[in-house]
């Protein structure tokens, strides 16, 4: 299997020295995508969750163009029958492997048993900065990104293991989309996107860009974990 470096600053390895960043293994996504499914309505059908599916696919597409990945997957998300259940091999190679944890916050993200482990399990990870990206040691490769604003809301206050991540903000080169984010998030943009001249688009194409600068600045050793090991809550607020 071949790989595209080109995204990839690389600087020249000492003889005998590893280079800053190994060959990926084979089905390593970049990024994985931590999200708390929607409890359906009693008697519902459909698929609350659409949404996150579809954030999810057009995020992977972008990602995925950005950095030629040829048969490398951009993005891992959880989309098997009682997801959040049950810590599958899939789940656990994808959580060890990804370089990129993207955190869709919600009010039901800060109560998940199974998020808690997720963002528990990237986070033991070591990550190793790029020596020739100024400042690569002083970011994470955790993205906050807002899906429900009532995440913020009401005086809620995160926890401090999530206070202590990026929080991922369109800044202004998107235009009015920042504010529209920040007020409504990507769940809001994905309902009034027939209203909001192309705010979706804007937000959705900026992460792309921030999980591929992430993706550059930093390799996050792998791990393999005990489901067993992991923590179950975000500790203190």
């Amino acid at each position: 299997m071949t790989h595209d470096s080109s995204a990839v600053e690389q600087p020249d390895a000492a003889p005998g020295r590893r280079p800053w960043r190994p060959e990926p293994v084979p089905g390593e996504p970049v990024f994985f995508l931590s999200y708390s499914r929607a409890q359906p309505l009693h008697g519902a059908q459909n698929d609350l969750d659409k949404p996150v599916y579809d954030f999810f696919m057009r995020l992977s597409g972008l990602v995925n163009e950005s950095m030629a990945l040829e048969d490398r997957p951009a993005g891992f998300i959880d989309r098997g029958l009682g997801g959040g259940e049950r810590w599958s091999d899939e789940l656990g190679f994808a959580i060890g492997h990804c370089q990129v944890l993207v955190v869709l916050l919600t009010p039901g993200y800060l109560t998940s048993d199974w998020c808690a482990r997720e963002f528990d399990a990237f986070t033991r990870r070591r990550p190793v900065p790029n020596p020739g990206i100024p400042g690569a040691d002083r970011r994470t490769s955790v993205l906050q990104v807002l899906w429900n604003p009532y995440a913020l809301r009401g005086g809620s206050r995160l926890p401090k293991a999530l206070r202590s991540v990026q929080r991922f903000t369109p800044g202004p080169r998107s235009g009015p989309a920042e504010q529209l984010y920040l007020t409504e998030g990507i769940h809001g943009l994905y309902w009034l996107d027939n209203s909001t001249s192309g705010s979706l688009e804007a937000v959705i194409w900026l992460l792309a860009r921030s999980i591929v600068d992430a993706y550059n600045e930093r390799w996050v050793e792998p791990q393999t974990f005990a489901v067993s090991d992991l923590r179950t809550d975000f500790g203190e607020v």
